[in-house]
């Protein structure tokens, strides 16, 4: 009662039936008002409380009525919870906050503002979350720096459409006038991938947590692949590349054991290829390859001048291929326009060349010891001329084959110290013009040497048909072993001072020449001009040696 006393003395006071008015002039409180505090000067005191927290009615105690209004003078500690100095109310479970001396944003937005103070978000270290409908979108986590802050995170990961075909996909980021193209999360058995969609498709570009990246695919088909592509019907180019200036369309390198570029096709019954390259310059190539450091700019030596499908070149080796297969080839090669030529052997081989009118041609450059063609077979070692030559063959059966399937065809053409140079006609008419298994000619036609030299023969020839059983092969060795149904050697001496045979033996008992006949004759020697000579023989003991028993052991003709 003192203090109402007290105020009554100091102040006018109007009391009315219902309400209460407080001023200096002693005026009827305000009809709607229950309690009217009129002053110019003063203000109304509102009760001081230190609050123990925002869910705590501490200190008022267990009496406390919904809206009761205090000024809090406490700081608690960060949370939830905190409170800081300022007026709180009452709201029937927890104590909040008065707006103090800061505005709100406002739903029609906001003028005079200062983007260096003004923002929307969170003052503590709470992050800030948006909702819809009253359910989550997304956040912007909190943290202390920007190496543990700052993130938006979604709620959503979208669809992603038809397992098969990604069809109907819904981003979780997309664009306001295409909801279809955007980007969202593809969460299945862990791949925990990143998809790309347009136009409501999600197998557009996946990123998968591996670290590889498939285009156009709804999963990845291969876990070593680091960027996979798939063509389609429409697009049947799965990766492109195009470049100017000297550049590369694509460039693939490889460390250690691995391959720059590897091309591999598992299609079946169909022309596809492993690896196919074009080029549409005349002088261009298709491929152009060299290993180590090239002898020459890539542009340079290895480059062939009208264009090649290959051009290669290599410290080691220009090119290596080998077939995997039971008779599959190593390289496969046709020129002039034939589409791989006839049927290739069924057994396969290292190499299958066809063409019009060469089927190979080899060059060696270096002129003293260089080879054009080093063939070896059966598993021996590379026989090497060091000499040089256009071919250097080695087999244990069969060093060269060489089979003419013509009428007039030739097996093995030889043509020594440039003989076809001008007068290739002429050889031709006079060489093979009838065929035959070998036409040789040259400064020595045919040289031909026994390597085991006490029972080797160096040329062993069979005609007419006969069989190998036939052949006659000298036990003891020879130069040369022949037999025939009609003539086992002819040799005919054209020039006018020429020999139809000579024979030299370097032994001191060897033969030059040893003849053995059936009924007629060892050896028989004609001549035709008048200076000519049949047969002419020189010897340390004898020059000529015959024996028979029933025909001549030497028969000689002159004209």
């Amino acid at each position: 009662m003192r203090h109402l006393t007290l105020l009554a003395l100091l102040l006018p006071f109007a009391a009315a039936a219902q309400n209460v008015g407080i001023n200096a002039t002693g005026a009827a409180p305000a009809a709607p008002a229950m309690l009217d505090v009129d002053a110019t000067n003063r203000g109304v005191l509102i009760p001081r409380v230190a609050l123990t927290g925002a869910h705590l009615n501490a200190p008022i105690g267990g009496g406390i009525v919904e809206s009761l209004l205090i000024y809090n003078t406490a700081t608690t500690a960060p949370g939830v919870n905190q409170v800081t100095p300022g007026y709180y109310y009452w709201d029937g479970t927890r104590w909040q906050r008065v707006a103090t001396g800061r505005a709100g944003w406002e739903l029609l937005g906001n003028l005079g503002t200062d983007p260096t103070i003004n923002f929307v978000g969170t003052g503590d270290n709470q992050a800030l979350r948006f909702r819809t409908n009253n359910f989550e979108r997304f956040e912007i986590t909190s943290g202390t720096s920007a190496a543990n802050s700052g993130y938006l995170r979604a709620f959503n990961n979208g669809v992603i459409g038809n397992a098969t075909t990604g069809v109907g996909a819904t981003p979780t980021y997309s664009f306001i006038d295409q909801p279809g193209t955007g980007m969202q999360l593809y969460d299945v058995s862990g791949l925990h991938a990143l998809t790309f969609t347009t136009g409501n498709n999600s197998i557009r570009m996946r990123i998968f947590n591996g670290g590889h990246v498939v285009v156009n695919r709804n999963s990845s088909l291969f876990g070593t692949d680091l960027f996979s592509a798939f063509g389609t019907a429409a697009m049947n180019y799965a990766v492109n590349g195009y470049a100017g200036n000297g550049g590369s369309g694509v460039y693939g390198q490889g460390t250690a054991t691995a391959h720059g570029v590897q091309g591999v096709t598992a299609a079946t019954g169909v022309n596809a290829f492993g690896g196919f390259f074009g080029n549409q310059n005349a002088l261009g190539a298709g491929v152009v390859a060299y290993g180590l450091v090239p002898t020459g700019p890539p542009n340079g030596s290895i480059w062939v001048a009208n264009g090649s499908g290959v051009s290669a070149t290599g410290n080691s080796v220009g090119v290596a291929a080998y077939g995997e297969g039971t008779a599959s080839y190593g390289i496969r090669a046709a020129g002039n326009n034939l589409d791989g030529g006839v049927a290739p052997p069924a057994t396969g081989g290292g190499g299958y060349m066809v063409g019009n009118p060469l089927g190979v041609y080899g060059l060696a450059q270096t002129a003293t010891t260089g080879i054009g063609v080093l063939g070896t077979g059966n598993g021996q070692a590379a026989f090497t001329l060091t000499t040089g030559a256009g071919g250097a063959f080695r087999g244990t059966n069969i060093g060269s084959l060489g089979h003419g399937s013509g009428a007039a065809g030739t097996g093995v053409v030889g043509a020594g110290n440039n003989t076809l140079i001008g007068t290739a006609a002429q050889i031709n008419l006079v060489l093979w013009g009838g065929g035959s298994g070998g036409a040789f000619t040259g400064a020595t036609g045919s040289y031909s040497r026994a390597s085991i030299a006490a029972t080797g023969t160096g040329v062993v020839g069979a005609g007419n048909n006969l069989t190998a059983a036939q052949t006659f092969v000298m036990t003891d060795g020879s130069g040369g072993a022949f037999t025939g149904t009609l003539t086992g050697a002819l040799a005919v001496a054209r020039d006018a001072l020429g020999i139809g045979v000579y024979a030299e033996a370097t032994a001191l008992d060897g033969w030059g020449v040893r003849g053995l006949g059936n009924d007629l004759g060892g050896i028989y020697g004609a001549t035709r001009p008048a200076d000519g000579t049949g047969l002419a023989a020189v010897g340390n003991n004898q020059g000529i040696v015959y024996t028979s028993t029933q025909g001549s052991g030497l028969a000689g003709t002159g004209q």
